[in-house]
């Protein structure tokens, strides 16, 4: 009898233990729910992958060829042929251009560790376990019985899974924190090379233009109402290209800096098991998600041509 009681009563201890780690570990399981820290680090990678205005700092020879059309169209003047418009010099060179590059590879690549290490895929086991369900169900034991074994098993599952969520929350807070002050320069030093393209389309755009004036007072429109359309028709797309790419960059500006403050943000709340901001944090993320991704589309799509 005194075996048995024994045996109770390790096994009663035995089962409080489990349940209070069970019970801890469910709380902080409410912490790393990570869905929407793996989609916004996704969202800024993307967004850090594609540095297609770095591009097009460099890409005046090619877009130059825009205006051979024009050009073909407007008669010589004393035996010489009409020129185009002349670009703006590049302010950087050319490995300055592929240093740019290469923050923006950098950031991108970090905003994919952090997406992978938030994925669930990554440390998911029931997708690998779920059959043991139906193999419970299989036992040769009663009704109630089966029922307590798939219980034990639904138990089991979440102390597997929870102590890898729990180091996966742990090793995403630590990679974040340890970089956040590096993210901070890496947004800010993007974002201020943003800055210097900006300049070099709004000059672009002022030389282009210029040269439509001009153009227009050496080589005067045929007086008929085609040649006046098509005109005035070129010059308006050209002034719709440059101010959708003005945009572009400014809103690319402001989704750069949003992904060094929401990293800030993940840095500090992260730093805490506190489940109410961690939620706050999940909501602000969601919609700097949804910023990113819609900057992102409307970015690549001005800078298309």
């Amino acid at each position: 009898m005194r075996r048995f009681l024994d045996q109770r009563i390790k096994t009663w201890k035995l089962t409080v233990k489990l349940s209070g780690a069970l019970v801890a570990l469910i709380i902080l399981h409410g912490c790393a729910n990570l869905e929407e820290v793996r989609d916004f680090s996704n969202q800024s990678a993307a967004l850090a992958a594609a540095p297609q205005a770095v591009d097009y700092w460099v890409g005046w020879g090619e877009r130059s060829k825009r205006f051979d059309a024009i050009l073909n169209r407007l008669p010589p003047k004393n035996g010489i042929k009409a020129e185009g418009p002349v670009g703006p010099n590049s302010t950087l060179t050319k490995p300055q251009i592929e240093a740019v590059k290469s923050l923006h590879a950098l950031l991108a690549a970090y905003m994919t560790k952090l997406g992978a290490l938030a994925d669930d895929d990554l440390v998911d086991v029931s997708k690998q376990v779920d059959g043991l369900v139906t193999n419970l169900d299989a036992l040769p034991l009663a009704t109630d019985e089966k029922k307590k074994a798939n219980a034990a098993y639904g138990s089991i599952l979440k102390l597997v899974k929870l102590p890898l969520n729990g180091y996966r929350h742990y090793k995403l807070k630590e990679l974040i924190v340890e970089n956040d002050g590096s993210v901070q320069q890496l947004t800010n030093i993007l974002a201020t090379s943003l800055g210097s393209i900006s300049k070099f389309i709004s000059a672009e755009k002022y030389s282009v233009l210029s040269w439509y004036d001009e153009t227009t007072r050496q080589y005067p429109i045929p007086a008929n109402f085609t040649s006046a359309y098509q005109w005035e028709k070129d010059k308006r797309s050209v002034v719709e290209i440059y101010d959708n790419k003005a945009e572009a960059i400014a809103a690319y500006d402001v989704a750069l800096r949003k992904v060094g403050e929401m990293h800030h943000k993940m840095a500090m709340e992260l730093s805490s098991f506190n489940t109410d901001s961690f939620k706050r944090l999940v909501g602000e993320l969601k919609v700097a998600k949804n910023e990113i991704s819609k900057t992102r589309e409307e970015y690549k799509a001005a800078f298309k041509n």
